[in-house]
């Protein structure tokens, strides 16, 4: 079961990378590149993501559409690394300056013999404690996933929450780096499935802002 942790708790990180920016200083496009660590009870994960929001409004903001790809490695304890691959879809919809809400799609795609793909949805909600052009800007973060894992052989389910904090730094006019770390935890929804338990995950990213 171990391989179906580690992909879980990928497919939540970048669900969560979409929501650690906002459609802030009048942009109308942005992108963003970082990398990513986590640390559970039996390995580790690296991983490298590109992602972006785009406004759907000319004058007014509030909705966005996210879009995403990256690619990592998993790295139990007691086995062999294993390369992935996933992508994320979806909209973003500001209740005001500082407070948004995301509803994700995500997949992955496992580089393994077991051909084990996960499919996701997920809420995502964020809190800016100040806005992002004052120069350092303090978030909240929390989310709740529904995932569906299909390793060839049989099918679980979870349901996950996370909860993170972060904060951005304003580097130019047009660009900012973002630190983020999120505490994890899951609950099966199958009598004999899994439950990822007592994850960290660690983030360190760039972000443009473009008219």
């Amino acid at each position: 079961m171990k391989p179906k942790i580690l992909s879980v708790m990928a497919v939540l990180f970048l669900a969560l990378s979409v929501n650690s920016f906002a459609i802030d200083r009048d942009a109308k496009f942005i992108d963003s590149i970082g990398a990513y660590g986590m640390s559970y009870k039996d390995g580790q994960l690296l991983g490298l993501q590109v992602w972006g929001e785009t406004a759907l409004g000319k004058i007014n903001k509030d909705w966005a559409l996210l879009v995403g790809v990256g690619a990592g490695t998993d790295s139990p304890d007691d086995s062999g690394d294993t390369d992935f691959i996933d992508g994320l879809a979806g909209i973003k919809y500001y209740l005001s300056d500082l407070t948004s809400l995301a509803l994700v799609g995500s997949y992955m795609g496992y580089d393994s013999d077991s051909d084990m793909d996960i499919t996701a949805a997920s809420l995502i909600g964020k809190h800016r404690f100040i806005d992002a052009s004052e120069g350092i800007s303090p978030f909240c973060s929390a989310s709740a996933s529904y995932r569906a894992i299909d390793n060839g052989d049989d099918n679980d389910s979870e349901i996950v929450g996370s909860v993170g904090l972060g904060c951005e730094f304003m580097l130019t006019e047009d660009l900012s780096i973002v630190l983020e770390g999120s505490y994890v935890r899951g609950e099966s929804l199958n009598s004999d499935g899994f439950e990822l338990k007592d994850a960290i995950v660690a983030a360190i990213y760039l972000t443009g802002y473009w008219d």
